[in-house]
């Protein structure tokens, strides 16, 4: 299998879009008894697949998930298996606000489940879009999603300064902020920031803020394995080794030594960096 993640080449669209990525494989995959959780990992997903990759809940039900856009999965576990064929997956990495203004709907309604394209955008607009299966290769990838995104923001944004700033914060923070402190700088109510939270980033600012800090643990375990978890929790300033606990069981429904334990195969589907 091969990875490819690419940033948009738009400055425009910098700020909204945190990577195209193409998944592929030329051989039969043999990963055909391995369902990997899908995590939280902070971003709106948009997929583009002819050979859709297989879901299933905590239930053990069958979920057929096609083209569409993907909300935080908070209230349940989801499981993806990839196809036992040669395949080529795309998606796109999209913060949350930035998809909220190009499709109007509120995040939060799309929480734990795939939203199909043709319900968010017009055939007009997805015609654009669907070039991008059509290419047979990543030449022109960047440039065919640049041009639907920057479409769509000519279309639909209009900026608003305080999310931009709490997002921000909290992305640059990693999640470690005083809430409080954030929202009397930009001279708004705490309650203020909590509503447009719930509206375009589809969680609370708090929830927000444990995913991204969780990714960040996510991030050290990827890129310094000889860390130990003391390392990992004074790194990322949790209070002390139960708060730490308590995190990622609350994202994971596992401790950290039973979830990182786990070969995560295919973390890059679903994890944030």
């Amino acid at each position: 299998m091969n990875l490819y993640e690419f940033k948009p080449e738009n400055s425009i669209l910098l700020p909204f879009i945190h990577k195209y990525c193409v998944l592929e494989s030329t051989i039969v995959t043999k990963l055909t008894d391995h369902w990997e959780m899908c995590m939280p990992d902070g971003y709106i997903k948009l997929y583009l697949n002819r050979d859709f990759p297989l879901y299933k809940n905590s239930k053990g039900e069958q979920i057929n998930w096609k083209n569409g856009v993907g909300g935080h999965p908070t209230e349940d576990q989801f499981f993806i298996k990839l196809p036992n064929k040669t395949f080529r997956f795309l998606w796109v990495s999209i913060k949350p606000f930035f998809f909220n203004w190009i499709s109007k709907v509120p995040i939060h309604e799309i929480n734990n489940n795939i939203t199909n394209l043709e319900d968010l955008f017009s055939k007009n607009d997805l015609d654009d879009l669907y070039r991008v299966l059509d290419e047979a290769g990543n030449e022109n990838l960047v440039w065919l999603l640049d041009a639907f995104f920057l479409k769509m923001y000519e279309k639909n944004c209009r900026k608003n300064a305080a999310l931009l700033h709490s997002q921000q914060s909290i992305y640059n923070n990693w999640g470690v902020l005083n809430f409080e402190k954030m929202a009397a700088a930009q001279n708004i109510s705490l309650r203020t920031v909590q509503r447009n939270f719930q509206i375009h980033m589809g969680m609370s600012p708090k929830y927000y803020a444990r995913i991204v800090r969780f990714n960040k643990v996510m991030k050290l375990r990827r890129e310094k394995p000889n860390f130990n978890w003391h390392d990992i929790i004074y790194l990322c300033n949790y209070h002390d080794q139960s708060h730490f606990i308590h995190d990622i069981k609350s994202l994971t429904n596992k401790t950290p030594t039973a979830f990182f334990g786990n070969d995560i195969v295919l973390a890059d589907l679903h994890i944030g960096r």
